[in-house]
């Protein structure tokens, strides 16, 4: 649906003059990318206002964007998956911040040490449709983790603003972690498959 839409408008701004043939599939793949990222981003904002909780989906969706931007991870195949994903995503995160007995300082420590050792070993995590330069890697891991430092400090102060905020941030740099894990361990498969 969301590739049929971006090839319509894309004809239709060719058929127009506003771009060229040569450049139809570059559009086609943008707006395709922009239509995935905003229904992701509704999902997301209609699970908030339906449980009451939009300010852990606003703390949700700026650490996620943030930090997956620059680390990468698990992409799936097709737009229904990704946004079945996402939401299962959230609403494991909901739980988990409504549920979460442990010491929220220990949270904090281990998402901070693990992320920057995760980070730092594996990142940024390529995509098929994302092929990043030796130069582009190195800076990649850079800013993955300055952002996710910042991401940590930033889930500290909320302790002291709203606890549930400061557990949905934590819960999200973690789940950020677990996507580039597994995409990883998902291409080391693919690769090894191929070097049977």
């Amino acid at each position: 649906m969301v590739n049929r839409l971006a090839k319509r408008i894309s004809t239709r701004w060719v058929d127009k003059n506003v771009i060229t043939s040569d450049t139809y599939d570059c559009y086609v793949y943008g707006l395709e990318t922009i239509f995935l990222a905003l229904s992701g981003i509704i999902i997301i904002w209609v699970i908030g206002i339906c449980t009451n909780t939009i300010g852990n989906a606003i703390a949700f969706l700026i650490t996620f964007i943030l930090t997956r931007e620059y680390t990468g991870g698990y992409h799936a195949d097709t737009c229904l998956k990704c946004n079945v994903c996402l939401s299962i995503i959230y609403i494991l995160n909901l739980y988990i911040t409504f549920n979460f007995k442990a010491d929220i300082i220990t949270l904090i420590v281990v998402t901070l040490i693990s992320g920057l050792t995760i980070i730092y070993k594996i990142g940024p995590i390529e995509n098929a449709n994302k092929k990043l330069s030796n130069d582009q890697k190195k800076a990649g891991k850079k800013v993955s983790l300055f952002l996710y430092f910042l991401c940590c400090i930033v889930g500290f102060i909320f302790i002291k603003i709203n606890l549930f905020i400061a557990i949905t941030i934590n819960t999200t740099l973690i789940e950020v972690l677990a996507l580039m894990v597994i995409e990883k361990i998902k291409l080391n498969q693919n690769t090894n498959i191929y070097n049977c």
